[in-house]
């Protein structure tokens, strides 16, 4: 069975938050967008991070981009 790439950023989300013991926080799909390049996870708290589809890797906002 094939996952969405919505589904995928979220796992890649939640291996993240325990690799860097950071609290997980659902990802709500109606309030998240899914671009051609990445899908930003958003949920009524707000932003949760941005996942880079062709990388398939989480940046969040705390990770300064060179």
């Amino acid at each position: 069975m094939e996952t969405s790439i919505f589904e995928d950023a979220v796992k890649a989300y939640a291996k993240h938050c325990e690799r860097y013991g950071y609290i997980f926080s659902q990802p709500n799909e109606q309030l998240s967008m899914v671009g051609r390049k990445y899908v930003h996870l958003e949920n009524t708290n707000g932003k949760l991070a941005k996942y880079e589809i062709a990388t398939k890797k989480i940046i969040t906002n705390d990770r300064k981009q060179a």
